[in-house]
């Protein structure tokens, strides 16, 4: 998904922040990806000391906070609006 994201970037047709955004959501998508299963979270490294980093990160921040995960929502909401809204109208008007 990543060298789709690059070329629609380097093709002009999305913006430098829808871009960014895009790519931050496919960084969230991979973890999820590879590091969870259906009956909890899989972690793929030797255990450590101290304060375990979450598995998924968007902006820096830890994705199983709910008020985060809605933020996480709210900007690919945004992103995938301003990306399809246009193709819908066009399949709505025809």
């Amino acid at each position: 998904m990543r060298k789709k994201i690059d070329l629609l970037r380097g093709m002009g047709l999305i913006s430098t922040p829808t871009y960014e955004t895009l790519v931050k959501i496919n960084s969230v998508r991979n973890r999820a990806a590879h590091n969870l299963n259906l009956k909890g979270v899989v972690r793929k490294q030797k255990k450590r000391r101290g304060k375990k980093n979450p598995v998924l990160n968007y902006s820096g921040k830890n994705l199983y906070v709910v008020r985060n995960f809605h933020e996480f929502m709210d900007d690919t909401s945004k992103v995938l609006e301003r990306l399809l809204l246009p193709s819908v109208r066009k399949i709505i008007k025809s």
